[in-house]
């Protein structure tokens, strides 16, 4: 360098007047003094550098002895603040969960606004208690801090305009009451909005209610016209079937019944036959007998004629009988049975039937009513 640039140096950055630099003739002597003020100024930083290393080191064992002194208490505020913040995030889940329940717009708005209060709440918190670490000449951290105003109190000049007298040093110390307002009205901002989102919840819980009470009041006319229909058509069906077996009853009578009349016309042509051999072998003898007596005794004579009065009367009661049967045969053939042969089937089959009927009867007319009556009262 030359001799110019180091006393503009020296003057500049050690504080060197001219008087001084003028004395100093030799360029050596120039170049031994700037080394010597450049040396003060290396001894200066280092001497700064070993003070911050001493603070730091002395904060750090100052930091690791309150740890060790106050673990149990850090464990058991660690603790806390992890249970607080479980719950935190439960109640959270819940709400939300209930606002997803509910379908309510408004409450998810409500929640949203409860995050931001409980947000500023932590930061106005953590903003006190670090102003009472951090100096206030730190401008870069001030301005990450919440924006608290200043309200200062001071109870000491309180009390001595009180009493007449003068505070005197402790008058000027006061309390900032700024945070302590500003914590009671997001409190009270908190609760207000808490009552807003209880009232959402409840409104859109009783129109829930009713939409559920209407939809369930359609489902049970749906339901009720249902069973009605499923009613008729058991009904019908019933009918049905009664019919059917009713007819299957009567056609299987009316096969008995003919059966019945084969195997009595059967029987009667059977005894006609036999009463026709009968008459014919009692003739045959009662002629043999003419033949054969000639001139019996008289008591023979009237025997005779007595047995063949009875069989004439038992001939003509056949032949009555046989003149009877072809005209029971004749009224078969009409297709009608007399209550004598046709025994207790037709009116068995004809009792079941009238039962039948007044079942259906009954039957229809419970139906009728309890369609009118019970579903009536549903619609």
């Amino acid at each position: 360098m030359r001799a110019r640039d180091i006393k503009r140096r020296l003057s500049r950055s050690h504080g060197y007047s001219n008087t001084e630099l003028a004395k100093m003739i030799d360029k050596k002597e120039l170049i031994h003094t700037l080394s010597y003020e450049e040396h003060k100024v290396y001894q200066k930083m280092e001497q700064k550098k070993k003070r911050a290393q001493m603070k730091q080191g002395i904060i750090v064992a100052l930091i690791c002895v309150c740890v060790v002194l106050f673990w149990p208490l850090i464990v058991q505020a660690w603790e806390v603040a992890s249970v607080n913040f479980v719950v935190y995030t439960d109640k959270k889940k819940y709400e939300l969960s209930r606002c997803h329940e509910l379908s309510s717009n408004l409450g998810y708005i409500g929640i949203l606004l409860l995050f931001f209060l409980d947000l500023l709440q932590l930061w106005l918190t953590a903003s006190v208690l670090l102003s009472w670490f951090i100096s206030s000449s730190n401008t870069y951290l001030y301005k990450y801090l919440f924006p608290i105003p200043r309200l200062s109190v001071r109870p000491a000049a309180l009390l001595a305009g009180a009493m007449g007298g003068n505070a005197g040093p402790l008058g000027q110390y006061g309390i900032n009451i700024g945070s302590m307002l500003i914590t009671w009205m997001l409190r009270y901002t908190k609760s207000k909005v808490e009552t807003w989102i209880g009232t959402v919840f409840s409104r859109a819980m009783k129109k829930q209610r009713k939409e559920k009470k209407r939809q369930q009041k359609q489902q049970e006319e749906w339901e009720s016209k249902e069973d009605r229909e499923e009613r008729r058509r058991l009904k019908a069906l019933r009918k049905e079937e009664r019919k059917k077996r009713r007819e299957e009853e009567e056609r299987m009578a009316e096969e008995e019944r003919k059966k019945q009349r084969e195997r009595d016309v059967d029987e009667i042509r059977k005894r006609s036959e036999q009463s026709v051999v009968t008459n014919n072998a009692t003739a045959a003898a009662a002629a043999s007998n003419d033949n054969g007596g000639g001139d019996g005794t008289t008591q023979a004579g009237n025997h005779d004629e007595k047995s063949s009065n009875c069989c004439n009367q038992e001939n003509n009661s056949d032949h009555q009988h046989e003149k009877e049967n072809a005209e029971q045969n004749e009224f078969y053939s009409q297709g009608d049975l007399p209550s004598w042969l046709n025994g207790n089937d037709t009116n068995t089959a004809t009792k079941d039937a009238k039962k039948e009927e007044e079942n259906d009867k009954k039957e229809e007319g419970y139906s009728d009513d309890v369609v009118g009556s019970g579903f009536d009262e549903l619609d």
